[in-house]
Parts: C-alpha cells; structure tokens; sequence
C-alpha cells in the first residue's frame, strides 16, 4: 500500500516533469484548436508549407502549389486531409522503398499507411511495414530515415549497435533526422 508521504514525495521528485508533460500537452491541444481549414492556413506537405485556398470544386482537396480544398468539404477538413496524406505517401513510398531496399540489399512483403500515431513506422516479423500518415508533414529526408530505418529491421530486429550502424552507413545524419521527429512531434499531430 503506498503511503500519502511516499505520494509525497514522488509528487515533489517529479514536480518538473509533471509541470514540463501539462504544458507540452496543452500547447498540443491549443495547436490542434488553432487548425481551422480556412482560406489562407497553411499546411503542411513534405516538410514545406503550403496555404490553403477554399474553392468552389466538386473534388474535396487537390494539390497544384495550394491546398484546393472544397468550401463543401471545408467541414471535414481533417478527414479529408488525413486522406490526402495517406494517398500522397503511398505513392512517395512506392518509389523509396524500392530505391533503399536494393541499397540496403533487403527485402519487405507489404507496406500501409494508419493513422499511429505513437510510432512513426514498425516492421513485423513478417517484413510488413507499417507507416503513419503524420510523415507526409514531415520533410523528405526525415521520412527517408523512416523508410531507412524500418527497412534495416527486416535484417536485424533490436536496436543494438550493429542496427544503428547499418542505418548510419545509408543515412550518416540520422540523429539529426530523428531529432526532428522528436522536436516536432506536437506539431505533426495537431494538424490532424
């Protein structure tokens, strides 16, 4: 049974965690609020910002340098765009992962694209590889890394030094690219 003192204490030992975890999350949270699908936002699309202009279109969102996005689909612009991304890195990884998977002389049986969004990808023992749609956002040589990075996993599952070398052979800056998911996760996330 834990005491009020040992609450006490674990309270006050973790006091600046607890404060620097309640902003974090209430900064994510005003984040997302702030995300309005309105003329002019702007948006994210493979590390670059791009405005939104709100169109009278039957199609719901297209992409030529803006975001179109439909003033009758404006209502469900976080659905709509979930599905833009998703769509988008499909075909990004159609390409990629053929290119560094004969790099890195290894083969995968499938891939996808879900909405996780505590991992930024996973590989089964199957060699399937799962992807999140938050990575459309992020810049192309971070999902790059991604990419890299599960892929080494279909040759060696743990995350031992053997695994972080064969990643650092393709990708000499990686931590730097792994640095940037970590620092912009929030962002990411309160776009959809």
């Amino acid at each position: 049974m834990v005491t009020g003192t040992q609450i006490d204490i674990f309270l006050d030992t973790n006091a600046s965690w607890m404060r620097k975890t309640k902003e974090k999350f209430d900064k994510a949270i005003e984040m997302k609020k702030n995300v309005r699908f309105e003329d002019g936002e702007k948006h994210l699309l493979f590390g670059k910002e791009y405005e939104i202009k709100i169109v009278k279109d039957s199609k719901c969102l297209s992409f030529d340098g803006f975001f179109n996005l439909s003033e009758n689909c404006k209502d469900k612009g976080r659905k709509v765009f979930k599905h833009f991304y998703r769509n988008a890195l499909q075909s990004y990884f159609d390409e990629r992962l053929n290119a560094f998977s004969s790099r890195i002389n290894c083969n995968y049986s499938s891939f996808s694209v879900g909405s996780a969004t505590r991992t930024w990808g996973s590989c089964s023992n199957k060699t399937i590889l799962r992807f999140t749609l938050l990575l459309a956002m992020a810049p192309v040589g971070v999902i790059d890394y991604v990419i890299i990075h599960e892929l080494v996993h279909t040759k060696i599952a743990a995350h031992g030094k053997l695994f972080w070398n064969e990643v650092e052979k393709i990708m000499p800056n990686w931590k730097e690219k792994r640095k940037w998911l970590m620092e912009n996760r929030d962002l990411l996330l309160s776009y959809v």
